[in-house]
Order: structure tokens, then sequence, then C-alpha cells
């Protein structure tokens, strides 16, 4: 994607796009000096099976309660990538059911 000025927007975190809440990257390049920011982007297919469902809502459910730092917590299970897997992440995946995430 690039804007009026030909400057691109791409994210780019060294595998597949938002398939972790922790670690991708926006990327705007200008030509001159690129600029990455770390992002947290929800990710509702929390199983990466390409397809959010009821088996994603389980697998954050069973875990809601734990946080960084309690022995079950799963960073993979926390789509909104805040550190603690609660009902805001339980809504995230709720949300996209049904939802294809198609392959980069």
């Amino acid at each position: 994607m690039a804007d009026g000025r030909g400057a691109s927007l791409f994210v780019d975190d060294g595998g597949l796009a938002f398939d972790d809440a922790n670690t991708d990257l926006i990327v705007i390049d200008d030509g001159l000096v690129p600029t990455a920011v770390q992002v947290s982007l929800p990710d509702p297919d929390v199983n990466d099976s390409r397809q959010v469902t009821a088996t994603d809502l389980g697998l954050v459910s069973v875990l809601s309660g734990t946080r960084v730092g309690d022995p079950f917590y799963d960073p993979d299970r926390d789509p909104s990538g805040d550190g603690r897997i609660d009902q805001l992440d339980e809504d995230i995946v709720r949300d996209h059911l049904g939802l294809s995430i198609p392959s980069p």
C-alpha cells in the first residue's frame, strides 16, 4: 500500500502477518529512512488453523483468569496481547467466529 507521495506501508514480522499479537511490525518506507512501529493486533485464530472457530474460543476460555507470570498463561491464547486472558479475549474470538484467515 502506498500514499500519495509513494511512501509504502506494510506489515513485516519475519513470519506470518498477525500471527502473534506481540511481534507484528508496521513499517513505513518513504525511500529514505524506513520507520518500524511495533503494534499489538488482535489474533482471534489462536490455534493458527486459518479459521476462527469454537475451538479457538474454547482454547481461550479454558485459560480465562490467567496472566503473565501464571504457570498456565499462554501468550498465544491472549488475542488482545495485554498480558491477561479474560472476557476481552473471549469477545475478540467470539466477534470473529467464522472468519477465514487468508494465507500470506
